[in-house]
């Protein structure tokens, strides 16, 4: 718009042709004032701020309907295109926030299998170095162990030769002395014989016999015992002494089968070393026996 397009415009406005007057009134009045007061001062005066004035004036823009509209729909599509933009640098900040966070991720996975991998290598270098300290102590222990076999070896050496030499001296020792010794007499500490026991009827009575067929044979105490029952006793059956050959008589009564299956008796004695001995002895039967055995052992 024009200054030509200004006048027009405000001879067709009564209101805005007299602001406008009212306006170009007041800058005359300024400059004027300005002009005075110099003046009234004795200085020169300062018309910088004119030039200041004309580029404010300049800038004003006096706009009918028509331009508002259009300034209107101009502003509004800056707007959408500053919305869009927005938008679009908004869901771009958007993207590139998601893949900062999913590289940070990727990077903290990263970091995190690191750092447990270098835990794991730090607890297998650990059990490495135990191992193998261990392994050193044991291998410590086996060659003292074995420096301490090989000595003892070889003191087990030294000592056999020292008992084969001692022996080899000792034998040839012997030998001499048997050489100049006379052959020793038969040894009289043999120990004595042992009684053997027989039991059987007395051949002119109703007594049994128990007979010793051993002669020097040392019997003290000897007794009679029935292990089985099967006989009455009479009398003690017992007798000091019955050493050597010799007999003696007991009276009694087979019962039950003792006639056909005859009558056990158990002999004990002591010895000449006074120790108890034992032995079992048979009265043979003196019937047949029945088919049907009812021996009771």
């Amino acid at each position: 718009m024009n200054w030509g397009e200004i006048v027009e415009w405000a001879d067709g406005s009564p209101v805005i042709a007299g602001i406008v007057g009212t306006f170009i009134g007041g800058v005359l009045l300024a400059i004027f004032s300005s002009i005075v007061i110099a003046i009234a001062r004795r200085a020169r005066p300062s018309f910088k701020w004119i030039p200041d004035l004309f580029r404010w004036i300049s800038q004003i823009r006096i706009t009918t309907s028509t331009r508002q509209v259009a300034f209107a729909r101009k502003a509004a599509t800056r707007i959408v295109r500053t919305r869009s933009s927005a938008k679009r640098n908004g869901e771009a900040q958007i993207r590139l926030v998601d893949e900062a966070t999913a590289r940070g991720n990727k990077f903290a996975d990263q970091y995190i299998d690191a750092e447990r991998a270098r835990r794991d290598a730090d607890d297998l270098l650990d059990d490495r170095t135990a191992q193998v300290k261990k392994w050193r102590e044991d291998s410590k222990v086996a060659r003292e162990a074995a420096a301490d076999t090989e000595r003892r070896f070889r003191i087990a050496v030294e000592a056999l030769a020292d008992a084969e030499n001692e022996k080899a001296q000792l034998k040839s020792e012997l030998e001499a002395a048997r050489a100049d010794k006379p052959a020793p007499a038969p040894s009289t500490n043999l120990p004595l014989p042992r009684p053997r026991w027989s039991v059987y009827p007395h051949p002119d009575n109703d007594e049994y016999c128990l007979r010793n067929a051993v002669d020097r044979s040392i019997a003290n105490e000897v007794r009679l015992d029935l292990p089985f029952g099967n006989f009455d006793f009479h009398d003690g059956a017992h007798w000091k002494s019955m050493s050597g050959s010799q007999v003696m008589t007991f009276r009694g009564d087979p019962t039950g089968n003792a006639s056909t299956h005859g009558v056990i008796f158990d002999v004990t004695w002591y010895d000449e070393n006074d120790e108890k001995d034992f032995q079992r002895v048979t009265l043979p039967p003196w019937e047949d026996a029945p088919q049907e055995s009812d021996y009771p052992f």
